[in-house]
Formats: C-alpha cells, structure tokens, sequence
C-alpha cells in the first residue's frame, strides 16, 4: 500500500467514534423534543422523524463499516483500498437529512419576509446541492476505490459548496428579516436576541463542518480524513433543528409569563382609576382631572422600565405590546 494504514482506517475509527457521540446528543433532543409537548403541525414532526430515523440508520451503517474493516477482514490490507457501501452512501445520509431541513429554515424565511422568490431561491440551491451529492454517491458506487476519489473532487467541492452558500443565504436571511422585525419592547427584543444568539452558533458550526470538509478533501484526496467531518455532518444539522425547536419551549414560557405580567399591570391601572374617580366629588372636576394625568404619567414611568410605550388603557400600547408578540411567536413558532 502506498498510503499508510493511520491515514485510511485511523479516520473511520475517530470519524465514527465522534458521529455516534453526536448521535447520541441527538437523541437527547429528540427525547427533550417529544416530552415537551410542542404542537407543531404534522409536517413539522415528520421531518423531525424522518431526521431521527437517517440518523439511526446512518450511525448503524458506519458501525457496519467499521466492523467490516476491522473485524471482518482483520489482516486484510487489500480491503483498505475499497470503500464498504457505507462509505459511499455517505453522501446519500448527508442529503436526506441536509435539504429537508435547509427548506425547512427556508420557509422560515418566507414566514419572515413574505418573499416566495426568496424561498425559492434557496430551495434552488438546496435541491441543487441535494442532486450534486446523489451523483457523488452515484460516481463513488460506481467505483469504489479509494485511491479513485481524486476524481470525484469537482463534484465534491460543487456539491459541499453549493451547500455552504445555501446555509450561509439562509443565515443571512434569518438575521436581516429577524433583526428588520425587531417590535422595539425590550421584553420580545431580548427573546429575540437569544434566537438570533442560538442561531449563529449554529449556522456557524454547520459552515465550520462543511469548510472544513472541503478543505481536507481537497488537500488529502487520498485519504480518509475528510470522514472526520463527513460522517456526523448529518448530526450537525438535525441537531441545529432540534436545538432550534426545543428552545422554542423556553422562549414560549417567557413570552406568556411577560403578556401575563402586562395585563396584570393594565388590571391593576384600571383599578386605580376607577377608585380615584369614585373618590372624587363631581364638583373637583380639576382635582380628578389631576390625579389622572398624574396616574398615567406614574404609569408611563412604570412602564418604561419594561419597555412598554404608551399611556391609554387598550390603547395604542396593548396594540403595539400584541404586534410585538405576534412577532415573536412567527419567529418561535
């Protein structure tokens, strides 16, 4: 063999190693994200099952592919030059997983912006990517050796490529139309915040995963380090989902707990108008004409502090305060 054992069967111990680590961390959230309750609609659940179920399979496919290598043909030096269908079928795993979920943040962005031409385009550069990594898989079934993957390099850089960009689009596009919706209440825009927070992180791990992978297959070809990154890139993005679903819960819980907390303070200034008005004689119509500015004024200044704008009861402020959660629960929901 021309390349050394380290650089062929090293990368799919520790490739594997790590993406049933990441599996596993799935399964957490899946749990986490079963036991929470949440109403989505059927699709929403479907794809979180299908996610679940590509993950499972994958995970069982590469410890397949490990067994295979080091168990099977033990002291066969021969089978280190061939790539197991599960090395191959990689890419299929990646697919399945990556465009249902980048078309699910896609229509995220519609939600936001309204736009079906943007929706369109990166459901454009998803299916792209998606049929680019079928023919990768198709190419390296075709001829599974190792030491012929040089020649699958265009296709790879195409296919992860194109993938980047359409994560990248989405992100972008999450961020302008998450930030252009900020309702100015310090209470929705902090919820917000950490959303756009939660979502970078992500967004930022999954381009880190696939430039990453690019890299090392550009520059090592021959080799199976780029496994490192390829076999749980999957994870990467069902976990970006389910981290992104689950946090909904929290964000929910808080914005009920603040409307809770604002109509109690609305109940609670009608009271005080209604008792200092039956508290004063019709012949002090300055006098309660005062008080009452004085009580909204109190109140403005009360309000200020939770970044609540206004002064008329069931007013332009509850409405302003419903815009605001409208948003918020668009973006959570």
């Amino acid at each position: 063999m021309s390349v050394p054992i380290e650089k062929i069967l090293g990368p799919v111990v520790i490739g594997v190693t790590l993406n049933a680590f990441l599996y596993g961390f799935c399964v957490l959230q899946f749990i986490q994200y079963r036991a929470s309750y949440l109403r989505d609609n059927v699709l929403t659940q479907l794809l979180v099952t299908w996610t679940f179920m590509i993950d499972t399979a994958h995970t069982g496919a590469t410890i397949y592919m490990l067994w295979t290598y080091a168990v099977d043909n033990f002291q066969n030096a021969n089978v280190l030059t061939t790539a197991p269908w599960p090395f191959t079928a990689t890419p299929i795993f990646i697919v399945c997983t990556s465009g249902p979920i980048q078309h699910f943040f896609a229509w995220r962005v519609k939600k936001l912006s309204g736009s079906w031409t943007l929706f369109w385009g990166l459901s454009v550069l998803s299916l792209s990517s998606t049929a680019l990594g079928l023919a990768n898989a198709v190419s390296g079934f075709s001829n599974p050796n190792v030491k012929d993957f040089r020649r699958l390099l265009p296709l790879v850089i195409a296919w992860l490529t194109l993938s980047m960009v359409c994560d990248l689009a989405i992100a972008v596009a999450l961020l302008y139309f998450l930030n252009k919706n900020r309702s100015g209440f310090r209470r929705s825009d902090s919820i917000m915040n950490r959303f756009v927070h939660s979502f970078i992180e992500s967004s930022a791990f999954n381009t880190f995963f696939t430039l990453a992978d690019i890299v090392i297959f550009s520059s090592l070809p021959n080799t199976n380090y780029h496994l490192l990154l390829a076999l749980p890139m999957g994870r990467v993005y069902t976990s970006t989902l389910l981290a992104m679903l689950n946090s909904r819960l929290r964000y929910k819980e808080k914005v009920a707990e603040g409307t809770a907390s604002i109509h109690s303070l609305h109940g609670s200034r009608v009271d005080r108008r209604f008792n200092l008005t039956n508290s004063v004689k019709p012949s002090e119509v300055n006098v309660k004409v005062s008080i009452e500015q004085q009580v909204e004024l109190d109140y403005i200044a009360e309000g200020s502090g939770s970044s609540i704008k206004g002064g008329i009861v069931g007013g332009d402020s509850d409405q302003s305060i419903h815009r605001s959660d409208s948003k918020t629960r668009t973006v959570i929901a």
